[in-house]
C-alpha cells in the first residue's frame, strides 16, 4: 500500500500534514512585486492557491492584475505558477 506523506499524522499535534497545511494562510498579497529567489525574475501575484498537499502556493504574471477577465483561456497563458512562500522575495507590497 501507497501512503501520501502529507496524509501521515504530526505526532506533536495528532493532525495529518495536509490539515495542518490547510490552516495556513496566503501571506504574499495579490498584485505585490515579488521576486524569485532561484531565478532573480520579478513578478506581481496574480493568483493564490493550494498545492495537492495544502501547502499555500502562488502564480505569478508579468502584470499585477487580470488583464483578460472575459478570456480566461488566453489570461492563464501568461501565468506561471506553483511557487511557495519560501520561494518568493517580497519587492513592494501592494498598497
Amino acid at each position: 500500500m501507497f501512503y501520501n506523506v502529507a496524509d501521515l499524522k504530526n505526532p506533536k499535534t495528532g493532525k495529518t500534514w495536509r490539515q495542518e497545511n490547510a490552516e495556513l494562510v496566503h501571506n504574499i498579497p495579490l498584485g505585490t512585486l515579488v521576486e524569485d529567489i532561484e531565478e532573480g525574475i520579478r513578478l506581481f501575484v496574480i493568483y493564490q492557491g493550494r498545492d495537492c498537499d495544502m501547502e499555500p502556493i502562488y502564480w505569478l504574471s508579468p502584470y499585477p492584475y487580470i488583464r483578460y477577465p472575459n478570456d480566461m483561456a488566453m489570461e492563464k497563458m501568461q501565468w506561471i505558477g506553483g511557487y511557495c512562500e519560501g520561494d518568493l522575495k517580497i519587492i513592494k507590497k501592494n498598497a
